[in-house]
């Protein structure tokens, strides 16, 4: 008799520490920011509570949000060292996505001695142009060497606005060499509705697949980096995200929401308030203007954004549809370069997902037969 192992189950608890933040960045979803901080007492009723209860869940991503979360670093440090100092039924991870500008002194020696047991994230938006741009000239306060040294192995965030989409590719690039593998986007809440938007993208894609095609052991960022073999799978991906089922976001407050973007912190509080009657099951995340469209299980959505953007956790911005299509066929001529230069040894990926992507090449390409946008 075989015996056959269940796959561990992790779920994600977010702290909101502060609603403060020592940046103001042009995209930033927090529009009703506040001096209000999280209660250590609060903080560790929800943990001892999240760590001790019988729910499904064997691990627990701890991750501490703002704002800005090390604007609070002593609450942070006394939470984490009491966590520490005990034994707790779940197996846990600390983590904070942080803009990095507050990385120094003190607060730097701690991380450095407990990375280990704490992982940062940083949010980098690219080259120093780019990144000013968008996050208020603070690219020369963070010590970019301290996180590559200290994380190796982290992602960085990259989010991209209408003002710094012209330096996608050089920054993209620059993020790569500087040793980072990353995660990108597209920033929600903007105005993307522009035509000569969706000119500067198309062309900033190009130059960077043609980057990856020139180097095929570089892991393509997000918007190149789409599973577009999905495409080919009949039946609809579940969710894009934890939002209400393993993701537990918790207010200063101690209110708990879905996620963070459904916080009071994040949208009107009267908006906020009515989440908490929303059925986040499978059938109530699909947007009906969707059901059929090809490219639906290869097309990422925001639940948060949906909600707050049109009052309905499943209905899309059709704009960014384009967008996305862009990002399909822009991956998708990544691949079938790719394929056709080099084995799937030499692009360091599995015999079948090898012939799973020329399948889904084949298929974008007769999708999107002339169509550019």
């Amino acid at each position: 008799m075989r015996f056959i192992m269940r796959e561990r189950k992790k779920k994600t608890v977010m702290l909101t520490l502060t609603e403060f933040c020592n940046l103001n960045c042009t995209y930033c979803y927090e529009k009703n920011k506040s001096l209000k901080t999280m209660d250590y007492d609060v903080a560790m009723h929800i943990l001892e509570k999240e760590l001790t209860k019988e729910d499904g869940y064997d691990e627990c991503e701890i991750q501490f949000f703002g704002g800005e979360p090390f604007v609070e670093f002593q609450l942070l440090k006394q939470i984490c060292e009491e966590l520490w100092s005990k034994n707790w039924n779940k197996k846990y991870v600390c983590f904070a996505t942080t803009n990095g500008t507050l990385i120094h002194g003190e607060i730097q020696s701690w991380l450095k001695e407990n990375r280990d047991k704490f992982t940062c994230g940083l949010s980098l938006d690219g080259i120093k142009k780019a990144h000013d741009i968008n996050r208020c000239n603070s690219f020369d306060l963070i010590d970019i060497e301290f996180f590559k040294n200290t994380w190796p192995n982290q992602y960085a965030k990259m989010t991209i606005s209408p003002q710094s989409l012209p330096y996608l590719f050089e920054s993209a690039v620059y993020l790569h060499e500087q040793g980072f593998t990353f995660d990108n986007n597209l920033a929600y809440g903007v105005d993307w509705n522009k035509p000569e938007l969706l000119e500067i993208m198309e062309q900033q894609l190009k130059l960077l697949a043609d980057y990856y095609i020139s180097h095929p052991r570089i892991i393509p960022c997000r918007l190149l980096g789409l599973h577009l073999e999905n495409i080919n799978v009949s039946e609809h991906i579940d969710r894009w995200c934890g939002a209400g089922k393993g993701l537990k976001s918790y207010d200063v407050e101690g209110t708990l929401y879905p996620c963070q973007m459904f916080a009071p912190l994040s949208m009107e509080k009267e908006k906020s308030k009515k989440v908490l009657e929303i059925n986040f099951d499978k059938k109530n995340l699909e947007d009906p203007a969707c059901k059929f469209c090809s490219i639906y299980n290869v097309c990422p959505t925001c639940y948060g954004y949906n909600y707050s953007s049109t009052g309905d956790i499943a209905k899309r911005d059709e704009v960014l549809c384009k967008y996305t299509k862009l990002s399909i066929l822009a991956t998708s001529y990544l691949w079938a370069n790719r394929i056709m230069k080099y084995s799937y040894k030499e692009l360091n990926i599995s015999e079948l997902r090898y012939v799973q992507l020329t399948k889904a090449v084949i298929k974008v390409q007769k999708l999107f037969a002339g169509v550019n946008n």
